[in-house]
């Protein structure tokens, strides 16, 4: 939601500046595109290079995020079905 209020807030700049719709457009789509890429090939290299990575060995990257993402997906699965439905 926040990166599509984004996008949007840069196309409302682009409109004061009076730059086309479908330049602006083109523009964030390849930027979007090229970082999508860069973090990939991030994530590949570090995955790559650090020990032990989402491991309690491998700090400063142990990935609480994602344990975190991880919980709450299971604990939303578990409960929500059984809350709407139950």
């Amino acid at each position: 939601m926040a990166q599509a209020l984004s996008l949007v807030g840069d196309q409302k700049l682009g409109h004061y500046m009076k730059i086309p719709p479908r330049h602006l457009f083109i523009a964030q789509l390849v930027g979007t595109i090229i970082c999508g890429f860069v973090q990939l090939g991030v994530a590949f290299w570090l995955i790559d290079t650090v020990k032990g990575m989402c491991t309690p060995g491998g700090a400063p990257f142990t990935c609480i995020t994602t344990n975190t993402f991880y919980s709450a997906s299971v604990i939303w699965g578990l409960v929500g079905p059984a809350y709407l439905f139950g």
